[in-house]
């Protein structure tokens, strides 16, 4: 199923209410979740728009729904997250700098993506997103889950 709307918070819309999933073990861990989460309505995005029939203005509506739960994640990292761990691990700055770079191109790729009026070339966008977001999410996920992880719990969530 696709996501359309953010009706619920992220981690409710993956976890349906379900509190911590399983085998998860920090704060880390759950980004990882997130971004596999991000990583797999991408994909239900990128099928669909491959589909015969597929009308441009479905995708739009599926792509503004990515687009918006991916700018929801990155600004809660770039807000809550981020600054925390530069706090907290003053030596990460320069990497969570590039973090945050990377979201400022992917918005704008975002903001590309939904002015194609070519469905064709809106096909190749979403393939170059794809690319992208992996990259980000790798180097993120390097970077910061191991350092997440030891801060344990945030307040409020778990």
């Amino acid at each position: 199923m696709l996501f359309h709307s953010l009706d619920s918070t992220l981690l409710n819309t993956i976890h349906a209410g379900t509190g911590r999933p399983p085998n998860v073990r920090g704060v880390g861990d759950e980004l990882k979740e997130v971004h596999a989460w991000l990583r797999g309505v991408l994909e239900e995005v990128r099928t669909h728009d491959r589909e015969p029939g597929s009308a441009l203005k479905d995708l739009r509506a599926h792509c503004t729904g990515f687009c918006k739960a991916l700018g929801f994640h990155h600004r809660g990292e770039d807000e809550g997250i981020f600054p925390v761990v530069a706090q907290r691990f003053p030596a990460l700055a320069p990497a969570l700098d590039r973090l945050s770079q990377d979201h400022v191109v992917i918005a704008r790729v975002l903001a590309e993506i939904e002015a194609i009026d070519d469905p064709a070339r809106s096909r190749a966008e979403f393939d170059r997103l794809a690319a992208l977001l992996d990259e980000h999410f790798e180097r993120e996920e390097r970077t910061i889950v191991p350092v997440l992880n030891a801060l344990g719990p945030v307040p409020g969530i778990y």
